[in-house]
């Protein structure tokens, strides 16, 4: 995978949006998905023993793949939460020196 594909920079911003990140998650599942289907196909009908072994390394992929996945995106929204609270502290500081200046006017 590319560097533009880690940060999400497909759209030339840099940003991964909630959405995109999303749509990663999806088709990172999905590619796993269709080479484990491969690797399956690839172990002969006979070899129950490989193709039991190949099924729980492959689950247990599927399962760090999305235990990352979820840990991104708390990560994300944590981010977001703390982004936000600090446009807020912003824009309350901004109404108040506006307030201030208002009141000094007068």
């Amino acid at each position: 995978m590319s560097d533009s594909e880690h940060s999400g920079s497909s759209d030339g911003e840099g940003v991964e949006t909630r959405g995109k990140m999303v749509q990663r998650h999806k088709r990172e599942l999905r590619e796993l998905k269709t080479k484990s289907d491969a690797a399956l196909r690839s172990v002969p009908a006979k070899d129950k023993k490989k193709k039991q072994e190949l099924q729980e390394q492959l689950k247990k992929t599927e399962e760090n793949m999305l235990k990352k996945h979820k840990e991104e995106l708390s990560v994300f929204e944590k981010e977001a939460e703390e982004k936000l609270r600090q446009l807020q502290l912003e824009e309350s500081a901004a109404k108040k020196e506006k307030a201030e200046k208002n009141c000094r006017q007068l």
